[in-house]
């Protein structure tokens, strides 16, 4: 999956029902953020983020998801193998279908990722 691919698949998961923020990332490094916060913020939710996945690894569980509601909204996090995405929306009904899309979008990137080295 080329960079602006993967930039256009996750703009087209924020066009999905009430979400209004998609954050991706590896490990620590911001891959595509457009949060409507400053790039200082950005990086904080991250740092807690990997708090969040470092704090399971240690409990030796590892979720695939988790889903947050917080005053304005509800947040989901997804984990696949050193990924983590999180997506801010307004419907918490909507959960379901974000995930569902956040997967197939985890699996398109990683099946690239997985060819890419192979090349």
């Amino acid at each position: 999956m080329t960079p602006d691919t993967c930039t256009a698949t996750l703009k087209a998961l924020k066009k999905a029902g009430s979400v209004y923020g998609v954050m991706f990332q590896r490990e620590h490094d911001i891959i595509f953020s457009d949060l409507s916060f400053d790039s200082g913020k950005v990086k904080k939710l991250s740092g807690v983020v990997d708090d969040i996945f470092y704090y399971y690894v240690q409990e030796k569980w590892v979720p695939d998801q988790l889903a947050f509601r917080y005053d304005g909204g509800n947040l989901v996090i997804l984990f696949k193998e050193a990924h983590r995405m999180v997506v801010l929306h307004h419907d918490a009904k909507e959960v379901d279908s974000i995930t569902s899309a956040a997967a197939a979008f985890f699996r398109d990137y990683l099946t690239g990722e997985a060819i890419k080295t192979l090349s």
